[in-house]
C-alpha cells in the first residue's frame, strides 16, 4: 500500500493497474478508482518498491523501464515511462531487495546488475545508477565496493548512499561523488538489512 493525499492509499493490482481507495473519518471506504492497465505483467512486471520524491513514485520494471505514478491526489496518475538502460548497456537490469531510493533534490538511485535474465530481479547489484527525476537522464554510475542487496539515501543537503552488502554489512558512500566512506559491521547481522530513511 502506498499513501496518497488525505485518507487515500493505492495498491498495485495483478491486472497491471493501480487501485486507489479513499477512507472516511470512520475508517470506512468512501470511494475507489483504478487506472487503466499500464505495464505488461507477463513480459516486464512492475517492481513494487519505487523511489518516491514529492509524492511521485518511480516504479522500475524487471527489464529496466521506469513508470512515474503521481500519488499527490486521491486518484493515481501514470506518467510516461522511460528507460534506465541505453542501447549500449544491454543486459543491465535493476535488482535487489530494496533497489531504489530518492534524495531531497529529486535524484533517483537504482541498484543495477549486468547480465540480467529471467529470475535475476533479486540479485545483488554491483553499481548504483543515479537519474534526474524530471528528465530521466542519468547523472552518475557509482561502482560499489561489494555487491549490495539494499540501498537508501539520506535526505539532507550532503546525502549519503547506504548499501547492505553481500557480507551483511552497511557500506556508506558519498551520494554525489560515489566515494566509499566507511563500512559499518560486526553487529551480528545474519540476514540482509532493508534500509529505510527517516523523513
Amino acid at each position: 500500500a502506498y499513501p496518497m493525499a488525505g485518507r487515500a492509499f493505492a495498491s498495485i493490482c495483478s491486472d497491471a493497474t493501480i487501485m486507489a481507495i479513499t477512507l472516511g473519518d470512520d475508517g470506512q471506504q468512501v470511494s475507489s478508482g483504478r487506472t487503466d492497465p499500464f505495464f505488461d505483467v507477463a513480459t516486464d512486471p512492475l517492481m513494487e518498491k519505487p523511489a518516491i520524491h514529492d509524492g511521485v513514485a518511480y516504479f522500475p520494471t524487471f527489464l529496466g523501464d521506469v513508470y512515474p505514478v503521481d500519488l499527490n491526489s486521491s486518484t493515481p496518475v501514470v506518467g510516461d515511462a522511460w528507460s534506465l538502460v541505453g542501447d549500449e548497456e544491454g543486459g543491465w537490469r535493476p535488482g535487489g531487495i530494496l533497489l531504489s531510493a530518492a534524495d531531497s533534490a529529486g535524484n533517483l538511485y537504482f541498484l543495477m546488475h549486468p547480465e540480467g535474465a529471467d529470475g535475476t530481479h533479486k540479485d545483488p547489484g554491483i553499481e548504483v545508477w543515479v537519474f534526474d527525476s524530471e528528465t530521466g537522464s542519468r547523472l552518475n554510475r557509482i561502482a560499489l565496493e561489494l555487491p549490495a542487496l539494499s540501498i537508501n539515501v539520506t535526505r539532507d543537503d550532503a546525502p549519503l548512499l547506504v548499501a547492505t552488502n553481500i557480507n551483511m554489512e552497511v557500506d556508506v558512500y558519498d551520494a554525489r561523488s560515489g566515494a566509499h566512506l566507511r563500512t559499518l559491521g560486526n553487529f551480528g547481522q545474519e540476514t540482509p538489512l532493508t534500509l529505510w530513511v527517516a523523513q
